[in-house]
């Protein structure tokens, strides 16, 4: 798929600024969007923040690839043009000093733990839009995914607001991406052709690669997180014992995972027997028929004078209903159903909103019960979704395990059909991006301040 660069300037004329902005809210203290435009007249956005020695804006690369410095919209003092002292060479990112402007007037940049927090944990997402004049405003997106530890993509939300644009515009390069109030990024690119899709560079990234622009324990303060993968030394006491039995039950879910699989091969060697035999007819203990709820099985069962019932290994796919095409590999019992150890392989269907794939693990009459690992199915429209999580099934209160997302996070904490008590989150590289106590798959306490020195 061919990808276009957002342009500042190319085709100014043919959209109606007034057309596509909301109204212009006061924008939080924590960013501050401007508009730029460069002495050979190329315009783009960009986010005044503090750094080392001063206040500084960040853009996109492309913006003032061909320019040393800059004007800046809003003026916030009588010297309004911009240096540019940095340029990313692998990414689309740009930097540039302001150098008459004061440095308690500029937001501070927010830390690697915030930026993360909120790019996986935000209801409010937005790209805001600055024009030549200096009025700001919000347009609604989602996030697709994260690319790498240096992008994401994003996709405008349709609908939301009648004002709002329906694909991204000429003049957007390097608007300020905020996620809950929280700026994250900085816009570079459209994706497709269509225009309503786009790659942004993370803050963290452009801070991480200009340590003589941003360090300085005074503007930046971050948690001192271990950059070991997935040491938990760093952890408080009662977080540490509860990831180290979240990878002990991981290891128990894995012991009973492998049973499960050794119990389906037992199920379809069952039902292969049972369907040499003729339909509806008990022989040698073996069957396939159709149960009156529409459900068929093949396998071993239990004849009682001139009936039989499934029971012993075998195989169920249920019949036509919201769950229909769900298929049990297990030991049965007579009016029970799946008792011990097995496989539940499951089907789109109407019955499977949350898009559960696979089932190994234990059963208590038909119902998923203790250690096993749960797979769901992939999204190819979103990365970020579930991918498998080694738990304990159907408990009464939380246990700890561990829950692995497609995108590489990695939780491991108290689980109860979501992430539920204390726990720590990690990204795909093993760096830990959160520690605190969670409810229903959100931080409701943050102990990132917590962790040690």
């Amino acid at each position: 798929m061919k990808k276009t660069f957002v342009y500042a300037g190319l085709f100014a004329a043919i959209f109606s600024l007034a057309g596509i902005l909301t109204s212009a809210p006061a924008v939080a203290a924590s960013f501050e969007p401007v508009h730029i435009e460069t002495t050979f007249g190329v315009k783009g956005n960009g986010a005044r923040f503090r750094a080392r020695n001063g206040c500084i804006t960040i853009t996109a690369r492309h913006v003032v690839n061909d320019t040393t410095s800059a004007t800046i919209t809003p003026v916030k003092s009588s010297y309004d043009r911009a240096i540019v002292i940095a340029k990313e060479d692998k990414v689309d990112a740009a930097i540039l000093r302001q150098p008459h402007q004061k440095i308690e007037e500029c937001p501070r940049v927010p830390s690697n733990t915030a930026i993360e927090n909120a790019l996986f944990q935000s209801s409010q997402r937005e790209v805001w839009y600055v024009n030549q004049d200096g009025v700001a405003s919000p347009i609604n997106v989602d996030l697709v995914r994260k690319i790498d530890g240096s992008t994401i993509e994003l996709e405008l939300v349709p609908n939301r607001s009648p004002s709002a644009p329906i694909h991204f515009v000429p003049g957007m390069s390097g608007s300020i991406v905020v996620f809950n109030g929280v700026p994250i990024a900085v816009l570079t690119e459209i994706k497709n052709s269509t225009n309503i899709t786009a790659v942004a560079i993370l803050l963290s990234f452009i801070i991480d690669n200009n340590p003589d622009v941003f360090a300085s324990p005074v503007t930046r303060v971050s948690p001192p997180i271990s950059r070991e993968p997935y040491k938990i030394k760093h952890l408080p006491k009662e977080v540490q014992e509860v990831v180290k039995q979240a990878r002990r039950n991981k290891r128990i879910a894995e012991r009973r995972a492998k049973r499960a699989e050794e119990e389906k091969i037992k199920a379809e060697n069952a039902a292969a027997i049972a369907r040499q035999y003729p339909n509806n007819q008990a022989v040698r203990d073996y069957a396939h028929f159709l149960g009156t709820n529409g459900n068929k099985y093949a396998g071993q069962v239990q004849v009682v004078g001139t009936q039989y019932f499934n029971r012993g290994y075998g195989i169920t796919i249920v019949g036509p209903g919201p769950n229909e095409g769900n298929s049990f590999y297990c030991t049965f019992e007579r009016n029970v159903g799946c008792n011990g150890i097995g496989v539940t392989e499951f089907e789109q269907n109407e019955g499977n909103s949350n898009d559960v794939m696979r089932w190994a693990g234990g059963y208590t009459k038909n119902e998923h019960s203790g250690f096993g690992i749960l797979t769901w199915y992939k999204d190819d429209t979103r990365e970020n979704g579930s991918k498998k999580a080694w738990y304990y099934a159907g408990s009464k209160e939380p246990i700890a395990g561990v829950w692995e997302m497609y995108d590489g996070r990695l939780f491991e904490g108290k689980i109860q059909d979501n992430w539920d008590g204390i726990g720590a989150l990690w990204d795909a590289d093993g760096k830990l991006i959160q520690i605190g106590i969670w409810k229903d798959g959100k931080v409701v306490e943050n102990w990132n301040n917590r962790l040690k020195r």
